[in-house]
């Protein structure tokens, strides 16, 4: 029995008792009221007081009404007490329909998740495919200009070896190492005369770079020579083999320095000149310098060796 019930049934009791209460007090008052008072006073008395059977027909009235209210009470109980257990189990369907929805969506989460992880995937791998292929048109590009650059150097170099060939300059012979590499190539220079290295057949190689004639190639000489301009390890110092533009330290114009309408039969001539007449002023053998501009006959000395050791002697 619901809460609602039990109230209203402990209300009917309550009405009832209080009813009985009351007709009960009626009666005993009367008696009391008969044996108190005489009868002229009694009638007096009961003219203004209400007669029992009425007073007990009004109360039953109002009981009968009373449990009216009540019944109708529970019918609205009732209903409600049906409206409830609809809603109860409507409540019931739709917590059973959200955990279904919900395991639904919990597997189709679990399922776009695992779809997005694939896609990163892809799209990870799609741009490392791209980064590949970009590295790999570059490097393409990059060889397809080398190519190019390289093509159009061998054809200078090959321009100058048959150049020097047909014209060879006097006391000089330059060409490549082998018919396979043109950017390898050895030189012989002859000292020139009245100079102290007069009489030497000095050893060089040249290197030329994969874009030449845009930069100069690089001379080193293979015979020992003692000189200011020629370092100990045999590379040449020497303006005209300096890259082209402006000298950053400001010695030398861009005049003085390598251009693209340079050569190595200029290179060489400049070279022998270079012999002849030392730069001291931007020296690479600076104990040569110093003997050069100081005691003269010591470097005349020492020159002399190196042409000696040139001829193997």
């Amino acid at each position: 029995m619901s809460l609602a019930m039990k109230k209203i049934r402990r209300q009917e009791r309550q009405i009832s008792r209080s009813g009985l209460t009351i007709i009960k007090a009626v009666v005993v008052h009367q008696e009391k009221r008969d044996q108190l008072l005489p009868k002229n006073e009694v009638q007096e008395h009961e003219e203004g007081i209400p007669d029992a059977a009425d007073l007990t027909r009004k109360l039953q009235e109002a009981n009968a009404e009373m449990k009216m209210a009540l019944s109708r009470q529970k019918e609205k109980i009732k209903k409600m007490r049906k409206s409830y257990e609809r809603l109860e189990q409507a409540n019931l369907e739709f917590a059973k329909w959200a955990d279904e929805k919900t395991v639904e969506l919990r597997k189709e989460n679990l399922a776009l998740i695992e779809e997005n992880n694939e896609l990163t995937q892809k799209c990870d791998s799609l741009e490392s495919l791209l980064e590949d292929r970009e590295v790999s048109i570059r490097n393409l590009q990059k060889n397809s200009n080398d190519d190019s650059q390289i093509m159009a150097a061998l054809k200078r170099l090959m321009a100058e070896h048959r150049q020097l060939m047909r014209n060879p300059p006097e006391a000089l012979v330059a060409g490549p190492k082998t018919d396979d590499n043109y950017f390898e190539w050895d030189a012989l220079i002859m000292g020139p005369e009245a100079t102290p290295f007069e009489f030497g057949v000095f050893k060089c190689s040249l290197t030329f770079p994969k874009d030449y004639p845009m930069s100069p190639p690089k001379m080193r000489f293979l015979s020992d020579i003692f000189h200011p301009n020629i370092y100990a390890d045999g590379r040449v110092c020497i303006s005209i083999l300096h890259p082209p533009g402006d000298d950053p330290m400001g010695y030398e114009s861009a005049i003085e320095r390598w251009s693209p309408v340079q050569n190595v039969e200029k290179i060489l001539i400049s070279v022998m000149s270079m012999l002849a007449e030392p730069n001291c002023e931007s020296a690479a053998n600076v104990d040569a310098a110093k003997l050069w501009r100081d005691n003269r006959e010591q470097f005349l000395l020492r020159a002399k060796c190196s042409v000696k050791a040139s001829l193997n002697l």
